[in-house]
């Protein structure tokens, strides 16, 4: 061996160590953005998922408004002739006929309109459980091609509060439409937050101290009114 190369290989040595360094930056960092972003992508899709179908509940629940007032009008109508019959002899029975037909049809409208509100509502609780749950498998799938145990995480979460207010207030078959505070009401909240360290291979932890750094899949959505309707809607966070 000359001198040259001789150099050259203790060059070559001298440098190995940062060369390694940069190597495990470059796979950890390659790593670390493949993870983060199929866990904030995880999380987006299901928080979205989950408001479109309580915006269906929604739209459907503000579309049964024109049946509830003619409802209302029906009562009222079939209440004035009840009181009307008292003076007709013979016309009792049939008013009072007509006044139970409608109510009883309200009371199974009345029904339908509960029905709606409670499923949004139970939909907008258990959003964050599936978002949660969402983010989990992703995760489960990145530590498991990374050959790594599936870390402890840390979370944090929202539910949604499906807030509707009804006009007439009290009355058996009233309007539905969203308060005042429906979209900050409606927001959905997930955070799940975890080591950066717990992500990469052995080897690599040992060559890229990660410092406690940690990566968030922190997403956030609603349902809000865009050109008549009411659409579920990405937040931006931070």
């Amino acid at each position: 061996m000359n001198r040259e190369s001789g150099f050259g290989t203790v060059e070559f040595l001298a440098l190995m160590p940062l060369l390694l360094s940069v190597l495990a930056t470059i796979a950890g960092a390659s790593l670390l953005f493949k993870a983060n972003s199929h866990l904030r992508h995880e999380c987006r899709v299901s928080v979205l998922n989950s408001q479109r179908t309580v915006a269906e509940k929604l739209r459907a629940l503000i579309k049964m408004n024109p049946r509830a007032q003619a409802l209302r009008a029906e009562a009222a109508a079939a209440q004035a002739e009840l009181e009307a019959s008292a003076a007709i002899p013979g016309a009792l029975p049939a008013a009072e006929a007509n006044l139970l037909r409608v109510r009883l049809e309200r009371i199974a409208f009345a029904a339908a309109q509960q029905a709606l509100i409670q499923q949004a509502r139970g939909l907008s609780f258990a959003a964050p459980l599936r978002a949660r749950s969402a983010v989990m498998e992703g995760l489960v799938k990145e530590t498991h091609e990374n050959k790594v145990a599936t870390p402890p995480v840390r979370s944090s979460s929202r539910p949604g509060r499906f807030s509707v207010i009804a006009t007439p207030e009290g009355d058996l078959t009233p309007d539905y439409n969203p308060s005042p505070t429906f979209v900050k009401d409606q927001v959905v909240d997930v955070d799940v937050t975890v080591e950066v360290g717990s992500l990469l291979p052995d080897w690599l932890r040992k060559l890229l101290p990660t410092g406690g750094l940690e990566i968030s899949s922190h997403c956030q959505a609603t349902i809000e009114k865009q050109e008549e309707t009411w659409i579920e809607t990405l937040n931006a966070v931070r």
